[in-house]
């Protein structure tokens, strides 16, 4: 079972594994401290290979950095219906640190201590099966059905033909609309990038903004859920810096008539994403792209607010993608004494009727991935999703046709990407917009400071 986890506030994260560096890029949500657990640290319990006849049950342990109570609820109630089923097994599950996550991995790896079963998340993931630190679970990909999940999960979560973790929610980025706003100007939901702009300038008036963007720090993950939508991109896959093209003045183009016809709130650039979070909240904002678990946030300050909120998929504008859809993923450790066990339990966790309610208990917003799930009315007509069932109807549009990677290109040059995220290229471009520079200076510019940065890399 779970400690009880520690109250904190969450905000996303992506930490990217760069040798033994740890960049932090935002996301959509994550939070801080140290690790809540039934012991003083994140050491997981000593486990004990099975053995035959009357053998005490053995431990399957389990480290996670989701720290928030509704998470604590479904994995309690899942491993209560595990071991329910599964009288040699116990689960044990111990919260990490958002902040550390990954080094704790790395510490308990060279020191032979490595829990059976991780929480992990792109790019973290693949610098995990690099190192050989994950069990090859190809047969469990197997016996659920590949096509059962996001085709993006299976080639990101892929090396050589064979499977290293398995994703069990998700929280894509869309767009989130007010309905009622919309209804009462005649407007539909946006299908184009032209439809946003004329939306924005109908319901922007002197109560409210069209639209509310954000761009202070790492706080700029629309710019890049744009550029996938537009088709732009900061290298080709060779590492070439692709930056300076039509693609990327597309988007920023978008930005600047945004902020021209002051369609957003001023000092835009001074928000972060949960600063911009606060306006749509508060009834001052009828526009935002941001993560399906902003439904969690809406729940928790205004949730008379949600029968009159929508969320579709960003639109396409010449790119393949709406914008990001990430996933967070399970992964058997390699050096787990318990893979049959561990196996055992993430098999069981994706059985429909398990997985359904394990999703239905989760963080508001959160995504099943699961296609037996996601496909099935029951799981739309739950008590506690049923008054949602739209929102997750739309946030799993936006899943369905987003990228699944976590570094906005291709995996060969995800390094560079983390590099220029961090280096907050892509909210100093949305700055400059908003200083009045031309989208082709900026786009100049942003090739430039991409020089820069990846030099030597």
């Amino acid at each position: 079972m779970r400690a009880a986890p520690s109250r904190r506030s969450r905000r996303g994260r992506l930490a990217v594994l760069v040798g033994s560096t740890v960049l932090i890029l935002s996301a959509c949500s994550s939070g801080t401290g140290s690790p809540s657990t039934t012991g003083t640290d994140a050491t997981p319990a000593p486990t004990t290979a099975p053995s035959s006849g009357g053998a005490a049950p053995v431990t399957v342990t389990i480290w996670s950095p989701e720290n928030r109570p509704d998470d604590a609820t479904a994995h309690n109630w899942l491993i209560q219906q595990f071991e329910a089923a599964n009288p040699g097994i116990k689960v044990e599950l111990t919260t990490t640190s958002w902040d550390d996550h990954f080094t704790k991995i790395d510490a308990a790896r060279a020191a032979g201590n490595l829990p059976d079963i991780i929480y992990t998340w792109q790019p973290n993931t693949g610098a995990l099966m690099d190192k050989g630190a994950l069990a090859d679970i190809t047969d469990v990909w197997t016996a659920l059905g590949p096509d059962n999940f996001p085709a993006g999960e299976r080639q990101v979560l892929s090396k050589d033909g064979k499977m290293y973790a398995i994703p069990f929610i998700g929280y894509p980025h869309a767009l989130w609309y007010r309905k009622d706003w919309f209804t009462q100007a005649g407007l539909q939901a946006p299908k184009t990038w032209d439809d946003i702009i004329a939306a924005a300038k109908a319901l922007t008036n002197k109560d409210r903004a069209g639209i509310c963007l954000f761009a202070k720090g790492l706080d700029a993950y629309y710019v890049t859920d744009m550029m996938l939508a537009a088709g732009a991109q900061a290298f080709d896959d060779l590492g070439n810096i692709t930056i300076n093209s039509p693609a990327t003045i597309k988007v920023l183009d978008f930005i600047k008539t945004i902020n021209d016809q002051k369609l957003t709130p001023a000092g835009w650039t001074a928000m972060n994403m949960d600063d911009a979070k606060l306006p749509f909240i508060a009834g001052k904002c009828a526009m935002k792209i941001d993560s399906a678990s902003f439904l969690g946030s809406l729940n928790q300050d205004n949730p008379d607010l949600l029968p009159n909120v929508g969320v579709v998929p960003i639109p396409l504008n010449g790119g393949q993608y709406s914008g990001w859809a990430g996933t967070s993923a399970y992964a058997i450790t390699a050096d787990s004494r318990l893979q049959a066990e561990a196996k055992k339990f993430l098999e069981f966790m994706f059985q429909p009727q398990n997985y359904a309610g394990f999703i239905g208990r989760e963080v508001l917003g959160f995504q099943p991935v699961y296609k037996p799930v996601t496909d099935s009315a029951d799981f739309y007509n739950q008590d506690r999703i049923k008054p949602l069932a739209d929102i997750y109807k739309g946030a799993a549009a936006a899943a369905a046709s987003g990228y699944a990677g976590a570094t906005y290109g291709a995996p060969s040059v995800s390094k560079r990407l983390a590099l220029v995220y961090n280096q907050q290229v892509y909210s100093q471009m949305a700055a400059r917009i908003e200083q009045g520079q031309t989208p082709e200076a900026v786009a100049a510019w942003a090739a430039q400071r991409i020089a820069e940065v990846i030099k030597g890399n």
